[in-house]
């Protein structure tokens, strides 16, 4: 008898120590699971990537596999029990939805006649891609960087701020100067002030300019008082962009190059402008660490032109906040500007300073080109082989440019331009004007009055040339008269 009393509370004793067992592992394997789904990320901050998201689905399927398992285990040693896991319901829930680096809209939109890409990002810079058919079928033309690289050709002082004179020298080739070039040498640095398209055997044209150097007035070492020696990039912010092309003023001009010198400094923690020419737009672009800075964002975003054979422009935003839309009449054309265009929008990212912000989706950048093309036709120009129509509304201005692609492959009717053959579009740029004030956005018109104002006040740098006789090299006085 004592030996059966004994067995019994020997029995109730391996119940007792089972069960506590298998309640010990039970709650291990909650623990586990609960800790599985708490490391899922329950909102998504910043950009992650669908690597990451399919990780996390992944190790979320595994966790739940093996809480199966586990229960089933304890299930078959303990049948008497009934465990309710609470955790395996949780992690039914479906995955947080990861935000997604690139779609594309499935057809052209009804709002603005463009297929829409992206968004394509690094850091506070966000480019959308605009697809679309080619509107100027032939490829005989080259931007103003190649022509004046390969020496195709002449951009010549005036000794007149506000123009330049160019001739193009080749025989069946038309040249490209896209608004915002930067050309470099003469008496001071300038900026084109319009998109035009020079023609071949047409001899010297005259170019409205800007000055994005204010004070020098003479020849800088190793270049050419009366010619211009490059074109690597354009002017970037803005304000300075309209500046030099819509309200096509000097003062204005000189004033946003500082402001963009002051802020590019700010943020690069170093003083971008440069011992020879500290106002000199170009030579603050040539700035070391700011050269190291923009190109890690064209490292990150400069294949995309190439990559993507039908698209003709883009759209970019700075912070989230869009800025700027950019098309052209064929996809060859964006392709060969796509280099300056992203500098000039990665230059001014870099001078805002980088704020937590979410990018537009597809469907609001779609709705706000729609509404940048919605303006009123403001003034119509013809200029020396195109029609520009600019348009303007409460928050935007734009320009479209039209030319005649016939003749950009020479032969003698290079010169017989009529305007209502120019239906081919060249150039369309919308940029956003909610943030500008409107006082900013007064056209100045100039005369010769200016000019002989601007020519005055750099009179006393002529007196300094002559004494150190920097103009004493043959008659360079003539030359720029011819």
């Amino acid at each position: 008898m004592r030996h059966y009393i004994l067995f019994v509370i020997f029995a109730i004793l391996c119940c007792c120590t089972n069960s506590k067992n298998n309640e010990a592992l039970l709650q291990t394997s909650q623990n586990k699971t609960e800790k599985a789904i708490v490391s899922v990320p329950q909102k998504n901050k910043g950009e992650e990537s669908k690597k990451e998201a399919t990780e996390n689905e992944v190790t979320h399927e595994n966790h739940r596999e093996n809480l199966e398992e586990e229960k089933n285990l304890l299930s078959n040693s303990a049948p008497a029990q009934s465990f309710e896991v609470n955790s395996l319901e949780q992690s039914d829930a479906p995955l947080p939805t990861m935000e997604v680096t690139e779609t594309t809209s499935p057809a052209p939109s009804k709002k603005s006649k463009y297929q829409i890409s992206g968004p394509y990002m690094y850091e506070n810079l966000c480019i959308y891609l605009l697809h679309g058919e080619d509107k100027i079928k032939t490829k005989n033309i080259i931007t103003l960087d190649e022509a004046m690289a390969s020496e195709k050709i002449k951009v010549y002082e005036t000794g007149t701020v506000s123009q330049l004179s160019v001739e193009n020298l080749t025989a069946d080739t038309a040249i490209y100067l896209h608004a915002g070039d930067i050309v470099k040498g003469g008496k001071q640095d300038r900026t084109i002030a319009n998109d035009m398209v020079l023609l071949p055997k047409t001899g010297k044209k005259s170019v409205r300019s800007f000055c994005v150097e204010s004070g020098r007035w003479s020849k800088r070492a190793g270049e050419k008082l009366d010619q211009f020696s490059s074109n690597k990039y354009q002017v970037a912010s803005k304000k300075l962009k309209l500046a030099v092309k819509y309200a096509q003023n000097q003062q204005q001009v000189w004033n946003q190059v500082r402001t963009a010198q002051s802020k590019l400094s700010k943020n690069l923690n170093t003083n971008v402008q440069s011992n020879v020419s500290q106002t000199s737009m170009q030579l603050t672009l040539e700035n070391k660490k700011l050269k190291e800075k923009t190109q890690q964002y064209m490292e990150a975003l400069r294949h995309l032109a190439s990559e993507k054979s039908d698209s003709v422009g883009f759209i970019f935003a700075i912070n989230g906040k869009l800025n700027q839309a950019d098309i052209y009449g064929s996809n060859f054309l964006f392709s060969k500007l796509w280099e300056k265009l992203l500098h000039s929008c990665a230059t001014e990212a870099i001078s805002e300073q980088v704020i937590e912000h979410q990018n537009p989706q597809i469907a609001q950048v779609d709705e706000w080109l729609a509404k940048m093309r919605s303006g009123k036709e403001k003034a119509r120009k013809v200029n020396t082989n195109s029609r520009n129509i600019v348009y303007q509304s409460d928050s935007s201005i734009g320009e479209d440019v039209y030319v005649d692609s016939d003749l950009f492959d020479g032969g003698d009717e290079a010169s017989d331009f009529e305007e209502d053959d120019a239906d081919d579009l060249l150039h369309s740029s919308y940029t956003d004007t909610s943030d500008i004030d409107p006082d900013e956005m007064q056209e100045q018109n100039y005369d010769d009055s200016n000019n002989i104002e601007i020519d005055e006040e750099h009179e006393w740098l002529d007196e300094n040339i002559d004494e150190e006789g920097d103009l004493d090299e043959g008659n360079e006085e003539d030359d720029l008269d011819d």
